[in-house]
């Protein structure tokens, strides 16, 4: 038996503002989880989702723009 351990992904899909600042959409249920813990549904600033960092065992993910999940980089 190999006892491998994975990261908790969180997905999100991230889109940008005018003023240049990212907003993520949860997609996935660890990561509505994590917005119902910040109070809110959709639409999470990188502020909100930066103070819920070291909350949780869950690791942040985005969608890119090819598909593929990418590390959320603060």
């Amino acid at each position: 038996m190999s006892t491998e351990v994975y990261s908790r992904k969180a997905t999100f899909t991230v889109a940008k503002l005018k003023n240049g600042s990212r907003v993520f959409t949860p997609v996935n249920r660890r990561a509505h989880i994590v917005a119902k813990k910040l109070g809110k549904r959709t639409k999470i600033t990188v502020g909100e989702l930066k103070s819920s960092v070291g909350k949780g065992t869950y690791k942040f993910y985005a969608y890119a723009e090819n598909g593929s999940l990418k590390p959320i980089k603060f």
